[in-house]
């Protein structure tokens, strides 16, 4: 899956969220190291994406559960950069 470019577009997201600080710099830290597509400047919210379909931020939510212990919800998210 690729995501789709940052600048001035929308799309979907997988948003894990963190309880404290510390949890989130832990979230986006193994996010970096697993090499994932994230947008990381609104704590408490780690978003993976933007995806162009929902499936694709689906399919990045069940493989960040399954495989990371990572859960969240999938959400349509606006991004200007």
């Amino acid at each position: 899956m690729e995501p789709i470019a940052l600048r001035n577009r929308s799309g979907w997201v997988a948003r894990i969220t963190a309880h404290t600080d510390e949890e989130f710099e832990r979230m986006a830290a193994q996010m970096t190291l697993m090499d994932i597509p994230t947008i990381l400047d609104e704590a408490p919210h780690v978003f993976a994406g933007p995806f162009e379909e929902k499936a694709e931020a689906q399919n990045m939510l069940k493989y960040l559960k399954s495989n990371h212990d990572l859960d969240g919800l999938v959400t349509w998210r606006s991004v200007t950069r």
